[in-house]
């Protein structure tokens, strides 16, 4: 029962610190609105957490793990690995919009570099190229698609994929970023059919 009880002072902690970063930036919001926030005294916070960075991390760990759930629940709802090819982007663009530190993290690199960081944002760009990957060999397999480095690519659209994070930062909205996402995800799965070639 004790354990039950700290797990869940715990993610207290944690989600009322994930509504002040979200709102306030990691910089900005301090270990006594955190504690405020949550209920509990600041020792309680630190009993849990080293410091505010550890919070962070810990957020930042969240909500990548929550993006990569939702992006590997999407791509599971879909049998044709271009329809597959478009859940992962567009519930990236989605979650994005929602997943309001990751996104500050992506969208303004420079914001925070915090220790731990590079390393939560290197394991969601492996894990998107791993999927990507899996798609696009599913995708040659079935003969669909016609390629010969399903690494290369996925790494080209894992990259483009980065690039798009960066629209967000020019205050593009996510219905308009919606929409050029399928306009540019139409044009490279058209571009990955595979056809006869005619003399």
């Amino acid at each position: 029962m004790a354990r039950k009880r700290e797990k869940e002072l715990k993610e207290n902690i944690l989600e009322s610190a994930r509504g002040l970063f979200g709102r306030f930036g990691p910089k900005k919001t301090t270990m006594d609105e955190i504690a405020l926030q949550a209920g509990v005294g600041k020792g309680t916070v630190y009993y849990y957490f080293e410091d505010k960075r550890d919070i962070f991390l810990a957020v930042i760990r969240g909500e990548t793990n929550e993006l990569l759930n939702r992006i590997s629940r999407a791509i599971s709802e879909c049998e044709n690995p271009a329809l597959k090819l478009q859940a992962l982007f567009l519930e990236r663009v989605r979650g994005l919009g929602e997943l309001l530190n990751l996104r500050r993290l992506k969208v303004y690199p420079g914001v925070v570099r915090w220790e731990g960081l590079e390393k939560e944002e290197r394991r969601l760009a492996r894990r998107e190229q791993e999927l990507l990957a899996e798609i696009l060999e599913q995708g040659k397999d079935q003969g669909l698609f016609a390629f010969e480095d399903a690494g290369k690519i996925a790494r080209n659209l894992a990259d483009l994929i980065a690039a798009l994070d960066m629209a967000l930062s020019r205050g593009i909205g996510l219905k308009e970023m919606k929409r050029k996402t399928e306009d540019l995800l139409g044009m490279i799965i058209e571009g990955l059919r595979a056809r006869e070639l005619g003399v």
